[in-house]
């Protein structure tokens, strides 16, 4: 089977409305359950990697 992978790279700054966040959690949604990703990738210093960071593993803990 082959593996895919996402990384997330972002803003060092964001707007962490609800709005972002619902946006970022159906995109990573897509990603797991139609485009088959298994594995994300993260970078570290930006508000944005750690949102993305926080949802990846709210799936991986369901």
């Amino acid at each position: 089977m082959e593996s895919k992978a996402c990384c997330f790279i972002g803003h060092r700054k964001i707007d962490n409305g609800v709005e972002l966040t619902q946006r970022v959690e159906e995109t990573i949604r897509d990603l797991i359950k139609n485009k088959g990703v298994t594995t994300f990738l993260f970078g570290s210093r930006s508000e944005f990697d750690d949102l993305c960071h926080e949802i990846v593993i709210g799936f991986q803990k369901k």
